[in-house]
């Protein structure tokens, strides 16, 4: 079995921490990349709703981790 991708979905943990998690997430998806051996690993993630709080600060650091080289 080979692994194609992940899903990821990030719970409200990181709120408060915006800046922290915008360095973690990029960091975390090349990690597992590396690990894996597969510089192509697709990376899928689910946004966080604006229920009870404005989350566009995590789905800002989620956006720029697509911007990762895959190679």
């Amino acid at each position: 079995m080979r692994l194609r991708g992940a899903i990821w979905y990030q719970g409200e943990a990181n709120a408060g921490a915006p800046s922290s998690y915008a360095c973690r997430f990029p960091a975390m998806v090349a990690d597992w990349r590396s690990k894996f051996g597969l510089p192509d690993l697709a990376f899928l993630y689910v946004e966080l709703a604006a229920y009870s709080q404005d989350y566009s600060s995590i789905r800002a650091a989620q956006e720029w981790g697509r911007t990762l080289q895959t190679a």
